[in-house]
Order: C-alpha cells, then structure tokens, then sequence
C-alpha cells in the first residue's frame, strides 16, 4: 500500500510538474505571439504610410490639376455666355512682360479679378490704361499696392465686362 501511495504521489507530482511547464509554455508564447503583432502592426503602418506617400506622386497631382481644368472647361463651354472675345482682348491688351497669375470671372456680375507679375510698374500701368481704353472693359479699380516695387512687380485688378456689340 505504501508503494501504491508513493506512485500516486509521485504521479500527482509529475501531473502538477507537467501542469506548470505547460502554463509556462503557453505563456511564454502568449508573449512571443504578443511581440510580434505588435512588429508587425508597426511593419503595416510604415509600409501603408510609404504607399500613401508614393500614391501622391507629381505625376497624380499634375493629373488631378488637369482634371479640374478639363472640369472648369466643361463648365464654361456649357455656358451660353461667349468667353473667347473677352479673354481674346485682355490677351491683347497685355503688355508683353506682363503675365497672369490668376484669372476669376463671376458670370453673373461680370466681375474679373486677375493677378499676376510684370518686370515693371510702368508695365502693370500700361496694362491698366490699355483696360480702360478696351471696349470689353470698364469700372477698373487703381490699388496702390500695385506701384509698390519698381521692379518684379506683383499686381492685382478687379474690373467688369461690358457687352460690347456682337458679344452675348
């Protein structure tokens, strides 16, 4: 009987033994399997971030820029309003250095607002004289912040269109 009670022992202390190594072991894999969904959810992140960053490429944004060009032309072909003799008079009455920036025109108060640069301020005043003169043109406004640098000039006008004869 002794023997027997010794072996059940024995038995209860290798079960006991084997229970703790296992619990052990799921623990020490809980750890690992822990440390290594956290590395590669970083791993994720990065990779996901690098794509977004090569995703916006010049090349995209160039395409999307176009994209909203083509939009605005569709927009304004639709219109019943004839753009091409007012844009083909303020292309005439640009002097030769200056050039536009900016370009705004509101259809239904027929207000333009444009911006650009010019190499002089003689030439952002040519431009204003050569407006009031069009007949395409009219109510032009004089901001003195125009004629602040005598050279490389930023200017900026805000003026109406007329309906001159033969325009819609």
């Amino acid at each position: 009987m002794e023997r027997y009670n010794f072996q059940v022992i024995n038995f209860g202390v290798w079960l006991v033994m084997s229970f703790l190594i296992m619990i052990l072991f799921l623990f020490a894999s809980g750890l690992y399997l822990s440390s290594s969904l956290n590395y590669y959810d970083q791993q994720i992140s990065s990779k996901t971030e690098e794509l977004a960053r090569l995703e916006q490429t010049p090349v995209q944004k160039e395409a999307e820029r176009l994209n909203s060009v083509l939009i605005n032309f569709k927009t304004i072909a639709g219109q019943d309003m004839q753009w091409s003799p007012y844009l083909t008079e303020l292309a005439r009455v640009l002097p030769v250095d200056v050039s536009i920036d900016s370009l705004v025109i509101d259809r239904e108060t027929k207000k333009v607002e444009v911006a650009g640069r010019a190499a002089t301020r003689e030439s952002v005043l040519k431009l204003r004289d050569n407006i009031l003169a069009s007949n395409y043109f009219e109510n032009i406004n004089f901001p003195l912040s125009n004629l602040q640098a005598p050279r490389d000039v930023m200017w900026k006008y805000k003026f109406y269109l007329k309906n001159p004869i033969g325009v819609k």
